[in-house]
């Protein structure tokens, strides 16, 4: 079966993100790591930004072109977010302070903080019981 080259970037989310596209359309392709990307993603976990290539068979390459136009031209501005997930003015205009002070959102400052703070403080709770048991 000859295969032709749908699709190369270095980027893994839009390389995932077309797989995805495959996999929803039942279309069967083979993705590979360009020049020594294989090599890094074997030894390191991930090729750095190293091209990665979708293969599809010749017979599946413009159906797999068709289904990948037709996700680009989906309008997801009109896609409601779910209330839960939406923020209050205050909370944004908190978020913005805490990024500006703190070059992280506000809430992620506060998980920071309570790992880096109280995760230690556990354990040394649970040492301190371990120890006088």
């Amino acid at each position: 079966m000859e295969e032709r080259k749908l699709f190369e970037d270095s980027d893994e989310l839009l390389v995932k993100q077309i797989e995805n596209i495959l996999k929803e359309n039942n279309i069967p392709y083979s993705r590979r790591d360009e020049g020594a990307g294989s090599y890094m993603n074997v030894t390191y976990g991930q090729s750095f930004g190293l091209a990665k290539s979708i293969y599809v068979s010749n017979e599946d390459f413009e159906k797999a072109q068709n289904a990948i136009q037709i996700f680009n031209e989906q309008d997801f501005e009109e896609e409601e977010i779910p209330e839960e997930l939406k923020e209050t003015p205050e909370e944004l205009e908190e978020d913005l302070k805490a990024n500006k002070k703190y070059g992280i959102p506000k809430k992620i400052f506060k998980i920071l903080i309570l790992l880096g703070f109280g995760l230690p403080l556990l354990g040394l709770i649970i040492g301190m019981i371990i120890a006088f048991i």
